[in-house]
C-alpha cells in the first residue's frame, strides 16, 4: 500500500481508513470529504484521488445510495489498518472517533455485566442514537474476567465493533 508514495499520502490514506472503519455503517463520500478537510488538512481533490485508488485496491468498498456514493472499509482495509495503526497517532485515532460522537451518529454506548441465576455473567451491550436504543446485545460470558474485558473494549472501541458486527450480519 504505501510503496512508492510520500508519508504525508500514506498517513492520509491512513486516516481516509479510519474514518470509513470508524462509521458504524456505510459513510457518504461527502462526509468522508467534509471530515478529511476540515480536520486532516486534505483538499477535496486528495479526497477523490485516496478513496478512489483505495477502492482500487480492494481497501474500501463503494456503492451507490440515494445517489450519493458511500464507503464501507472491506477485510483488506481492516487488516491494513491494523498493520500500520501504529503510524496513527492517538491524537489521530481519537480525533475520527470524536467525529463520530458529535455527529449523532454514535451518542452513546454503555456496558455492563451481572451475575446470572445460571452462574454466568450476563454481559449487555449497548449502543444509542438521539436518546433511543440502536443496538443491544446481551452475552453470557462463563467467567467475571472475561465479562469485564468485553465490557472495556466495547467502551473503547463502540463504533468499530459495531461495524464488525453489522458487516457479518448484513455483508451489503
Amino acid at each position: 500500500m504505501f510503496q512508492g508514495m510520500s508519508e504525508d499520502t500514506a498517513l492520509q490514506r491512513l486516516i481516509l481508513l479510519k474514518i470509513t472503519s470508524s462509521s458504524m455503517s456505510n459513510i457518504t463520500n461527502t462526509k468522508i470529504s467534509e471530515a478529511a478537510i476540515e480536520n486532516f488538512d486534505m483538499n477535496f481533490f486528495q479526497v477523490q484521488q485516496h478513496l478512489s485508488e483505495l477502492t482500487e485496491s480492494g481497501f474500501l468498498a463503494s456503492s451507490k445510495f440515494g445517489g450519493e456514493v458511500t464507503y464501507s472499509i472491506t477485510d483488506a482495509g481492516d487488516s491494513i489498518l491494523e498493520l500500520f495503526k501504529d503510524k496513527l497517532s492517538d491524537q489521530i485515532s481519537s480525533l475520527v472517533e470524536s467525529l463520530f460522537i458529535t455527529s449523532g451518529q454514535l451518542q452513546g454506548a454503555d456496558a455492563s455485566y451481572f451475575l446470572s441465576e445460571t452462574g454466568e455473567f450476563s454481559v449487555d451491550l449497548v449502543l444509542t442514537e438521539r436518546g433511543l436504543t440502536i443496538f443491544r446485545l446481551t452475552l453470557s460470558i462463563p467467567d467475571e474476567i472475561q465479562a469485564k474485558k468485553i465490557c472495556s473494549n466495547w467502551k473503547l472501541e463502540p463504533s468499530n465493533i459495531f461495524g464488525k458486527i453489522m458487516k457479518i450480519i448484513d455483508p451489503v
